[in-house]
């Protein structure tokens, strides 16, 4: 696994991203390709910026964005620091403003996990189809866990469908809340890994 440390792979990393979740996302049917490409290029300035971002090889076959606990809130000073400045403003403004609106009920939960814990905030996690079921997914995680259970902080996370629950919990993830999001009426399950 390798730790994305050029701006220069981002624009590569939001494709990546695009398409993983083409099909997956509950904003896939809301935001043309275009659209959400450029949202997912603002996510990864965002963490380049406040966490790290990960991916199996060179070759980015899947992206994995981890964040410290403290800045898993993302705030627009945060995302103007980030370098976000240009993408923001090539976007669709109602979009922004619509998926702040979506992802707010999300963040009152954790922040309430962080007022009882440090964490490492599993922001995203996406494999290019062409790599599905593969194996990229699991190796990922797998450094993740690791990581966790290395620094005795626990992993929490947010997804968006049953089959992705199934999954983190083959790796010890316990769901502690769900709740349904605004606007596209789609439910949300919130996981941690205690190590």
């Amino acid at each position: 696994m390798i730790k994305v440390q050029s701006k220069d792979t981002l624009t590569r990393a939001s494709q990546v991203l695009t398409r993983a979740f083409e099909d997956t996302s509950p904003l896939g049917n809301l935001y043309d390709q275009q659209s959400y490409e450029k949202i997912c290029h603002i996510q990864l300035l965002y963490n380049y910026k406040y966490g790290e971002i990960f991916a199996p090889s060179p070759a980015l076959q899947g992206i994995m964005c981890v964040l410290p606990g403290a800045y898993s809130s993302i705030t627009i000073s945060r995302l103007l620091l980030s370098g976000a400045l240009v993408p923001l403003l090539s976007a669709d403004w109602k979009a922004i403003k619509q998926i702040l609106e979506i992802f707010k009920p999300l963040d009152t939960p954790r922040k309430d996990y962080e007022k009882k814990h440090n964490f490492l905030y599993l922001q995203l996690l996406g494999v290019d189809p062409k790599y599905q079921r593969q194996g990229y997914a699991k190796e990922m995680l797998l450094n993740l866990i690791e990581r966790s259970k290395h620094q005795k902080l626990p992993i929490y996370l947010e997804t968006q469908s049953p089959k992705n629950v199934e999954f983190y919990q083959k790796f010890g993830f316990k769901v502690i809340d769900s709740l349904t999001l605004p606007v596209i009426d789609h439910q949300m399950w919130i996981m941690t890994y205690d190590p």
